[in-house]
């Protein structure tokens, strides 16, 4: 099996945070490789290894926030507004259409992650609520931290893109021993475009 590796882009924000909080206490769980990287600059086009997002992404949520699920979810989505917010990026909304925004915004999952197959449709649910179905394979050890900042990364793009009363429910959790991370998004209505 080939190493996975995932693009520095994912790692920035991350790294940042810890920085921030390194300097008020103690960040337990860092090994060299994580401790050399908050040390350096972290090139967003560099293709680093799993383990070493994995386990600065643990720390940031165990010991910068208060390691709850929303906390994750709020990771994700401040990651998601970072990764809008570069001036070259592709990751980019189309007003008034969530489920357009999502299904591009997975369409560029190997552009940041070596392995797992995405897979996201529209979804309409039993109260007519328009949304979207995402389902991640080939990844049966993702962690329930990285499975909720995936979670709320993709609730924040439907958010950028207008959708309002965004609830979502989880089908399936490699952490909670599946073989897939599987869930849904839906909305209430989508907020008018300016103009």
């Amino acid at each position: 099996m080939k190493e996975r590796l995932v693009k520095g882009t994912n790692l920035v924000e991350v790294v940042r945070m810890l920085r921030a909080h390194q300097h008020d206490r103690v960040l337990p769980g860092l090994g060299p490789w994580e401790q050399d990287l908050l040390k350096k600059r972290v090139s967003k086009s560099t293709w680093y290894s799993l383990q070493i997002f994995e386990s600065l992404l643990q720390v940031a949520h165990r010991y910068v926030l208060d390691g709850s699920e929303s906390a994750a979810q709020n990771m994700g989505r401040m990651f998601a507004r970072s990764m809008m917010a570069e001036p070259a990026t592709k990751l980019v909304c189309t007003p008034g259409n969530p489920e357009q925004s999502i299904i591009k915004a997975f369409g560029l999952w190997r552009e940041h992650f070596n392995f797992g197959e995405v897979a996201v449709l529209p979804h309409v649910n039993a109260d007519a609520k328009h949304g979207v179905r995402v389902r991640i394979t080939s990844y049966p050890d993702m962690s329930a931290t990285h499975g909720q900042t995936i979670m709320g990364w993709s609730r924040e793009i439907a958010t950028q893109a207008g959708a309002t009363g965004i609830v979502h429910q989880v089908e399936e959790r490699p952490w909670m021993h599946n073989s897939a991370l599987t869930y849904t998004l839906h909305w209430n209505a989508v907020a008018p475009g300016p103009g």
